[in-house]
């Protein structure tokens, strides 16, 4: 996901009346490392993301 698109998603996210942490990863390769660190309630993926697409770092995440 390109950096503005992510930029403007932590936006909203931020913005929100609820209280919401969001973290962000730039390309697939990272985001399985990243859900690893942490519990995440929903989680946003580019089909077109650098490295890995978003269904192959789909697999990886919630892969145990």
């Amino acid at each position: 996901m390109s950096a503005t698109v992510r930029r403007l998603i932590l936006k909203v996210m931020n913005g929100s009346i609820f209280n919401i942490d969001c973290e962000e990863a730039g390309d697939g390769g990272k985001a399985p490392r990243r859900c690893e660190a942490g519990d995440f309630e929903l989680v946003v993926l580019d089909c077109n993301m650098p490295g890995l697409n978003g269904m192959q770092t789909l697999e990886l995440a919630a892969t145990p």
